[in-house]
């Protein structure tokens, strides 16, 4: 239902519609025109993590150079083995990109859903114990918060991830169908193919008897690892070779230090429903468990293990979604009595009443309390659907806005006004670019009496960022930009403040 009510624009507002997934609105316009994936989005992403401005304190702010990114336009191939975006680049020739995207977004996340259902089904489950399932699955933070993030081809893991590891894993299934799944992963990302492979040649190797065309798997496993060596040693990307530690001792640094301890202990805590149910398949489990690894033993900056709304959970959730789901039908089959399976429901169901009441973000104290239960998927998902086109200035002000910045022009911006400027414009992330920028594209701030005198939204790390905005909007009003006239856009959260040097268009 949800991937259907998608392709309505209107509805991609419920999403936190962004600066990378308009990286990827980008890459899809430049396929259709050049064959490249190619984002001045992305190569400015890349320049921010480098040039690292919100490290600066607002004093430094106030003085350093802010240059726009050295590299006009970055190739995502470069960085990730992004193939699937060739495909997605097809039908973007009859529809919009933003639709295409959060319906694939969606489709993958509310898939896999309709997928442990069907699984569970078809092992003679009665509807209503299902639909119990389900339910624990929707209040399953990597699911919940996973599906309300930005858009990155990673999230279509989710459901050819899930596909291919059920395929891989019961006693037969065409061969046809094992490679096209294989490939489909692979073609996500090179990390689509890394974990496809050990998920492959782990089932073959734990059902070695049991299983037919195990050599088969086998080799489809090491083909797919294969597969996965040759995409990472394309790749200029250094990041994927520095999340995981170099040694032991490092390693002991690393669970030393109370911040990754302590989200490590979240991590587990919030995966832990879908293992207690996942232990009925045991086999399945094993393998789930074996794909958390990388989560519990490496370090992205924390997502791995609490940035739910990120891609890095996207990899052991299929396996960690199949294990559960099979092993709540085990559970359900094996109960005797209509004792033991109302038994069987009602843990689940008090599984799924403990996700909803996790703080999905608590650390290193695990916060459990009835005040979380508002905030969980369920019960934001009506009010969410109702504000859908609620506000009908959504379509006049993003058109506005596109109006007010002409395409060709220098822009620095906050994120959320990326995915509306994406076409035809060198856009950088606030405060890059800002010492050459015809444009900023910023975030308000209302006064108590209602005006809009403070505006900025730069994201710092020193919690500073009242102070950081007052110092960029001193040293814009400084360099020229029109700071006392902006152009305010209050459905969308913007502001428009042009540069002295250049002129708006008639509006």
């Amino acid at each position: 239902m949800l991937s259907l009510l998608v392709i309505d624009q209107k509805f991609a507002r419920w999403y936190e519609f962004q600066g990378d997934t308009a990286m990827y609105y980008q890459s899809l316009q430049s396929i259709d025109r050049s064959g490249v994936p190619l984002s001045n989005i992305g190569a400015s992403s890349v320049w921010i993590h480098t040039y690292q401005p919100a490290r600066l304190t607002p004093a430094q702010l106030a003085v350093a150079p802010l240059p726009p990114s050295p590299i006009s336009e970055l190739n995502l191939l470069e960085w990730h083995s992004y193939f699937i975006l060739y495909p997605i680049a097809a039908l973007t020739l009859i529809f919009p990109a933003p639709p295409i995207l959060v319906g694939i977004y969606v489709l993958s996340f509310t898939g896999a859903l309709l997928f442990a259902y069907l699984l569970i089904r078809s092992r003679g489950v009665p509807v209503a114990a299902a639909l119990v399932y389900c339910v624990l699955l929707m209040t399953y933070i990597p699911w919940s918060q996973g599906l309300t993030g930005q858009f990155y081809p990673d999230r279509i893991f989710v459901l050819a991830g899930l596909g291919f590891m059920y395929v891989v894993s019961v006693r037969r299934s065409p061969v046809w169908l094992q490679i096209a799944l294989g490939l489909a992963c692979a073609s996500i990302t090179e990390r689509g193919a890394l974990v496809a492979g050990i998920a492959a040649i782990a089932f073959a190797a734990s059902s070695w008897r049991a299983l037919e065309q195990r050599r088969f798997r086998l080799g489809l496993g090491i083909a797919l690892l294969a597969i996965s060596f040759a995409e990472f040693h394309s790749l200029i990307n250094t990041e994927n070779g520095h999340y995981m530690a170099a040694s032991l001792r490092q390693l002991a640094r690393w669970f030393s230090n109370p911040v990754f301890a302590g989200e490590t202990v979240s991590f587990v805590v919030v995966n832990l429903p879908l293992l207690l149910l996942a232990l009925f398949d045991r086999r399945r489990a094993a393998v789930a468990l074996l794909l958390m690894l990388p989560n519990v033993f490496g370090s992205i900056n924390g997502n791995e293990k609490i940035g739910w709304t990120t891609s890095y959970h996207s990899y052991y959730m299929p396996a960690l979604i199949l294990a559960s789901a099979s092993g709540f039908a085990l559970a359900y089959e094996r109960a005797r009595t209509a004792m033991h399976r109302n038994a069987v429901l009602a843990a689940t169901a008090a599984l799924a009443l403990f996700t909803a009441m996790l703080d999905p973000y608590a650390f290193p104290r695990i916060d459990v309390s009835f005040g979380n239960i508002g905030s969980s998927f369920i019960p934001q998902l009506v009010p969410a659907v109702k504000t859908v086109g609620s506000q009908p200035g959504y379509a006049a002000d993003y058109a506005a806005i596109r109006k007010a910045v002409p395409r060709g022009s220098l822009v620095t911006a906050v994120e959320p006004a990326m995915p509306i400027l994406y076409r035809d414009r060198n856009l950088q992330f606030y405060p890059l670019g800002l010492d050459r920028a015809g444009y900023a594209v910023l975030s308000p701030a209302t006064e108590p009496d209602g005006t809009h005198n403070l505006f900025g939204g730069f994201a710092t790390f020193a919690n500073e960022q009242k102070r950081a905005d007052a110092a960029l909007l001193a040293r814009m009003r400084k360099d020229g930009y029109d700071v006392d006239h902006p152009l305010v856009f209050d459905s969308v959260g913007l502001v428009v403040v042009k540069h002295s040097k250049m002129m708006l268009r008639d509006l």
